[in-house]
C-alpha cells in the first residue's frame, strides 16, 4: 500500500493504483480510445495508442 509518506515510481504503478481503486468501487475504468470521445478530442478515431 502507498501512503501520503511514499512517494509513487512511475506514472505506471499510479494508473495501477487508481485502476484498482476504480474497480473496487464496482466501475469500469475507460480504454484511451473511449476516453477521447468523453473528451471530446480531435481525431479520436485516428489516434491509435
Amino acid at each position: 500500500m502507498i501512503s501520503r509518506e511514499v512517494r509513487m515510481r512511475s506514472n505506471a504503478e499510479q494508473g495501477v493504483k487508481i485502476r484498482g481503486i476504480v474497480e473496487a468501487l464496482g466501475r469500469e475504468v475507460a480504454t484511451s480510445a473511449e476516453a477521447r470521445v468523453m473528451l471530446v478530442l480531435n481525431d479520436a478515431d485516428r489516434t491509435m495508442i
